[in-house]
Parts: C-alpha cells; sequence; structure tokens
C-alpha cells in the first residue's frame, strides 16, 4: 500500500497524509505480515515511527516473525526508535514470543549501543532466555568481546554465571 511504500522510505508528511484521509489503514499489513510501524523501525526512520504512533499504531502488534516494533528496532540496531519506543512506557525488560530479552538480542547481534541504552532502562544481564542463556551467554557466543569488556562488567547485575 501507499502508507508501506512511504514507512519505508521514510515519509512522514505523507504517512500523516494518507491516514488522515484513511486511519483505519493504521493496523494494517503486508502479505509477509509486517506493519507500517515495523518497516518504518527496521529502516531507523524515526520521524515516521513517531507519526504513526501518533496515529495510533500500536507497539505491541506481532508482525510475521512475532515480534513487535520494538523487537524490529533492536534487531536492525536502529537506536533513536528504540528509544522513542521505550520513551512511551514500553519495558525494557520484555520478551518475544520464544523467551527472547531484548537484551539478548542486542548482545547476540554486537549492538553495544542497544545493549547500554537498555541497561539505562532497566533491563537485567542475568535474566534467562527460553534456552537459559543470559545476555552474557548471547554475547560470548558470538565473540563480542567489547561488550563484554565495557557494557555488561559496569552493570550492577553483573555474574560471570
Amino acid at each position: 500500500s501507499a502508507l508501506f511504500i512511504a514507512a519505508s522510505n521514510g515519509q512522514a508528511k505523507a504517512c500523516q497524509v494518507l491516514l488522515k484521509a484513511n486511519p483505519e489503514n493504521i493496523d494494517s499489513y503486508t502479505i509477509e505480515g509486517d506493519f507500517s510501524l515495523d518497516i518504518a523501525a527496521m529502516y531507523g526512520h524515526e520521524a515516521v515511527c513517531r507519526t504513526l504512533l501518533k496515529h495510533g499504531a500500536y507497539l505491541q502488534n506481532l508482525n510475521g516473525t512475532f515480534e513487535t516494533p520494538v523487537f524490529t528496532a533492536a534487531r536492525y540496531n536502529q537506536e533513536d526508535v528504540l528509544a522513542l519506543f521505550l520513551d512511551t512506557g514500553i519495558d525494557a525488560k520484555q520478551w518475544a514470543y520464544n523467551g527472547e530479552s531484548l537484551l539478548g538480542l542486542a548482545a547476540g547481534g554486537g549492538y553495544e549501543n542497544i545493549a547500554a541504552l537498555l541497561l539505562t532502562r532497566g533491563a537485567h544481564i542475568n535474566h534467562q532466555n527460553a534456552a537459559d542463556y543470559t545476555a552474557l551467554h548471547c554475547a560470548a557466543e558470538q565473540g563480542h568481546t567489547k561488550m563484554l569488556e565495557q557494557n555488561f562488567r559496569a552493570s550492577p547485575d553483573y555474574s560471570e554465571a
């Protein structure tokens, strides 16, 4: 749809015009199950995300991979978008349907900036995912030593369990 095209290309004003004409499109989705908010989050279009939220986009919608836009922002290393979502009151300790935590996702991906943001917003490094891995394990498994040295050692929850 035109809304998905506008969202993927960072066109916040176009999204606003389209939603003013057809507000019911705010939670429509692509054949793959992506919502316009997912698409904007994936590409880091903060202004589009702001516009979509203003028009009632739901941050807890599950996309085709059963993740919320919050996880999409973290998975694609979109710090500004993730901060915007967290500013709405979304919990930094949020879990995906498969037991993956936001912090574990950031740690496994080597996204130091995302991990630092989540830690400042209350995420705990010792919470375990469905495989009993903590964020520390996720970072170690992928060899993200800088994250282990900088982000996690500074956390008051740090434990080498």
